[in-house]
């Protein structure tokens, strides 16, 4: 089955188990609730997706996370905010579907990135494979690094959150150090 955060509450998960549900797939989309939410126009809170995940390892339904990577107006930083709230929200960083943005035509998005003129004429086959999209602010080797490395980074800071405060707030500055060293010299 596939959910949306608003959707799962006190009530609604439980009946979830009732009627055998075992799984889950929710859209996080992006980590960056401004660029969710304006971009997106998902409403979903960081909060809110926190407080529902919690739920829903209480009735021990297990659940997978929607993430991408390249939707217009993000950046470096933006999209390593996705990868640290798919660390937090996830029990298992192995499951999920993370894909790179690509705008639909006739969609708003696909509208919104000819306005900006940001829609290169690339050919993409598929949206896990590569971007349409040309950002100065994000360009296309970053994105597709990002991409490739997403699950590396969500593993290791799933471990890195999992241990005391102190030795986790140092190692989250040097895997944050990493990301963007590597992600900087391929502009």
């Amino acid at each position: 089955l596939t959910g949306r955060w608003e959707h799962l509450n006190e009530k609604t998960i439980p009946l979830l188990k009732k009627i055998a549900c075992r799984f889950l797939l929710i859209g996080v989309e992006v980590g960056d609730e401004q660029l969710r939410r304006e971009v997106l126009s998902r409403k979903q809170t960081d909060r809110l997706m926190l407080e529902r995940a919690s739920i829903l390892r209480q009735h021990k339904i297990l659940y997978g996370l929607y993430t991408m990577v390249g939707v217009p107006q993000e950046t470096l930083s933006k999209a390593l905010k996705t990868v640290k709230l798919s660390a937090r929200l996830t029990r298992n960083p192995l499951i999920g579907h993370h894909s790179i943005f690509y705008p639909f035509e006739g969609t708003p998005l696909y509208d919104e990135c000819e306005q900006k003129n940001i829609l290169s004429e690339r050919w993409v086959g598929s949206y896990f494979t590569d971007t349409r999209l040309d950002m100065d602010y994000f360009p296309r080797k970053q994105i597709l690094w990002a991409h490739k490395n997403f699950r590396r980074y969500c593993i290791l800071y799933w471990l890195v959150f999992r241990l005391p405060v102190f030795l986790s707030t140092m190692l989250e500055r040097k895997l944050d150090a990493r990301w963007y060293g590597k992600a900087k010299t391929l502009t």
